[in-house]
């Protein structure tokens, strides 16, 4: 939970596909985050995860959780 949160520096990641799991408000409030790449290995997202990410692109696999 929370693992990035209000991180300005981080402008985009790419989840391994080892994680099953994005905790609650992981990216809030990362101001400088443009574009994140979810696998498909991501079975549940947490509340706010991306909450505050104005103009963030979500890349996702089509019929994945993300």
């Amino acid at each position: 939970d929370a693992a990035f949160w209000n991180c300005d520096n981080l402008h985009s990641i790419i989840i391994p596909s080892s994680v099953k799991t994005i905790g609650k408000n992981a990216f809030q409030s990362c101001d400088g985050l443009q574009m994140i790449e979810i696998p498909a290995s991501v079975t549940a997202i947490g509340k706010d995860a991306f909450s505050s990410n104005k103009g963030l692109v979500i890349r996702a696999y089509e019929n994945s959780y993300g």
